[in-house]
């Protein structure tokens, strides 16, 4: 009886954190073909949403260096239109 405790103890200890999606058949293969030889299904997942992530935030700085450099040439316009002799 102690025996069967214990290992229902282990049971739900690695169990709790696992839960079930439900995918269509396609969507399965479709995740079948990204997945390495030796990866599990939920390693490909977190490596795609990791790429996912990486992809996102490289656009989102892109986009930040494009809007700063239009800042620098509306400022940089300003300045040459400035006069640069005093009285």
């Amino acid at each position: 009886m102690m025996q069967r405790v214990k290992y229902e103890h282990v049971y739900l200890k690695y169990t709790m954190n696992i839960t079930t999606i439900k995918l269509r058949k396609t969507t399965k293969d479709s995740l079948e073909k990204l997945r390495d030889s030796d990866e599990s299904y939920d390693a490909t997942v977190r490596r795609l949403i990791a790429q996912s992530l990486q992809e996102k935030i490289s656009q989102e700085l892109r986009e930040g260096y494009q809007n700063k450099s239009s800042a620098d040439e509306e400022l940089i316009q300003v300045w040459e239109g400035t006069n640069a002799t005093h009285d």
